[in-house]
């Protein structure tokens, strides 16, 4: 393999019998893999938001949490397990989708030892 020259004037180690044909296709090959790449990143899930505080009230009836900052999960999903040892005045940390218009979905609720 000898030294080339780039059109920029400085010598490279690619040969200089590789086509043009196959510059573009390595080119092609290296923008798929990169845009890949992206693709993949903009698939990854968001992280879920989580609030740790401490319990105002809980109501098992109509499954609504009140927080020590009166901050209320209404209505939690018969899917979310919620721990028998919830109770008014333990801490709580609870798991949760948000967007700009408050919270979507409860993941989890976990009582702190």
């Amino acid at each position: 393999m000898t030294l080339a020259t780039s059109r920029h004037g400085r010598e490279t180690t690619a040969p200089s019998n590789i086509s043009v044909l196959e510059r573009i296709s390595a080119m092609a090959i290296r923008g798929f893999v990169l845009g890949a790449a992206f693709l993949a990143a903009g698939l990854v899930p968001a992280a879920a938001d989580s609030v740790t505080a401490s319990v105002e009230t809980w109501n098992p009836a109509t499954r609504t949490l009140v927080l020590s900052d009166k901050t209320q999960f209404q209505t939690i999903s018969s899917s979310v397990a919620v721990p028998d040892t919830l109770a008014a005045g333990k801490t709580v940390t609870i798991l949760y989708n948000g967007s700009e218009n408050g919270v979507d979905s409860i993941l989890s609720i976990e009582v702190q030892p």
